[in-house]
């Protein structure tokens, strides 16, 4: 998935605190992710959002590719 998306008007954008907070992880975390273009987000002006149905495709993503590399382990 690319680092940036769009989102479809409509749909649901969280913040920093609240995509952390879903993911499990620290806002530092999650901000370093992102300035690495590791997880995709949404930028209006100076702010940053994150779609819910971009954070889900991507956390399913992420799943299977690691669940391919311990099948290539194996």
């Amino acid at each position: 998935m690319k680092a940036t998306a769009s989102a479809p008007i409509g749909e649901t954008l969280i913040d920093s605190r609240q995509a952390a907070k879903k993911l499990g992880c620290s806002v530092r975390h999650l901000d370093n992710q992102r300035a690495a273009g590791k997880i995709p987000f949404i930028r209006i002006g100076n702010l940053i959002r994150f779609s819910l149905a971009s954070l889900d495709e991507w956390i399913r993503e992420q799943a299977n590719s690691a669940e391919s590399e311990v099948v290539d382990d194996a």
